[in-house]
């Protein structure tokens, strides 16, 4: 049987509605799986590539660690972790000094480091990829704990995430509550560091300033693991050129440490100089600051130049030149007195724009 011409261009119409009402639903389904992702503040995918992390089963953990662990082994000690409660607590004897000190993580044997995310409709496991083993790992033992101690009202908090280390086959446990970046040790609240709090937003609240902050640390960590280049002392910028809105690094923190606009929305461990430090934010204009770093990641800012996110490679290049240093995916550009104008690029396009002080 033979189809007329218009029968087949009637058939071929109706496919094509099909496909696009397909396309449609399809399209709904996943803005629904977004939005829903967002108010739990977790991404509905992560990968290692992007944070280092892959999503994995509560009983694949079971499953995987189940034989971890002496049930034995200092058995005095209660778990913080009430999905894993053979996790032990991290063994230290007093809540001061360097954590390390106590319980040398970075000396051992890390064989596995999983996080736990509790959700109000249950939770989530995600095993980290060894390359970031390090930025946990540091983040705690350099941790002083006489300076970092706070007092913080446990009763009111949630958002917790539950750090798994699997160390010469013993299973520890510890706590981290992402609005007040602490940890729990021994029952009384630390502050955790710039480098741990940035990763762990990264992970769990990616669209967040906190959690741009993180990748931007992780193009920091990819770069200091690749051979450094010599940098170009000979390429020297007027000073002027580096400014973000008319303001250089010093007179945006004076801006933002007196707006109201910029609240004080977290406080962390300077591993640095051994001190309590304020991140200050502002979301809606996508700028965050602490007193070494500012960020920008929208392009309703930019530089004297025009130098604005978004721009591609080859666009910035054609308008600032040659950085002083270039780092895998940074480029650095040296100022006086130990500042920089740093770009971050990713896909080829400006990702963030920063002014530092060392």
């Amino acid at each position: 049987m033979r189809l007329e011409k218009k029968e087949i261009w009637f058939i071929s119409v109706i496919l094509m509605l099909i496909i696009a009402l397909m396309m449609m639903l399809i399209n709904i389904w996943s803005s629904e799986q977004q939005k829903a992702a967002e108010e739990q503040n977790l991404p509905v995918e992560q990968t290692e590539e992007g944070s280092g992390m892959v999503l994995e089963s509560v009983e694949e953990q079971e499953k995987q660690e189940g034989g971890a662990g002496d049930p034995n082994s200092d058995a005095n000690l209660k778990s913080v972790n009430p999905y894993f409660p053979e996790d032990l607590p991290f063994p230290i004897e007093k809540t001061e000094g360097v954590l390390g000190d106590q319980f040398p993580l970075d000396k051992m044997s890390v064989k596995r480091i999983s996080i736990m995310v509790s959700l109000d409709n249950g939770v989530r496991g995600y095993t980290v990829s060894p390359q970031s083993y390090r930025t946990l790992v540091q983040g705690l033992t350099s941790l002083n704990l006489s300076t970092a101690k706070t007092e913080i009202d446990a009763s009111a908090l949630a958002s917790d995430v539950y750090i798994r280390f699997n160390l010469d086959n013993q299973m520890y446990s510890i706590k981290y509550n992402l609005d007040t970046n602490t940890v729990e040790l021994n029952g009384q609240y630390f502050y955790a560091s710039r480098n741990l709090m940035s990763y762990l937003h990264l992970f769990c609240r990616p669209n967040t300033l906190l959690g741009m902050l993180g990748e931007m640390r992780g193009m920091d960590v990819s770069a200091e693991d690749t051979p450094a280049p010599q940098e170009d002392g000979s390429l020297v910028y007027d000073q002027e050129r580096f400014k973000i809105q008319e303001k250089n690094f010093t007179e945006w923190s004076r801006y933002i440490s007196s707006s109201a606009d910029y609240k004080e929305a977290y406080y962390y461990y300077s591993v640095g100089d051994d001190s309590i430090k304020t991140v200050r934010i502002h979301e809606e204009a996508g700028i965050l600051s602490t007193p070494s770093t500012i960020l920008f990641t929208k392009n309703n800012v930019s530089s004297t130049d025009g130098i604005s996110i978004g721009m591609s490679e080859k666009e910035v290049h054609s308008l600032l030149g040659s950085p002083n240093l270039m780092l895998g995916n940074k480029w650095i550009y040296t100022m006086e007195d130990n500042r920089r104008f740093n770009l971050y690029f990713a896909e080829e396009n400006l990702r963030y724009i920063t002014l530092t002080s060392q």
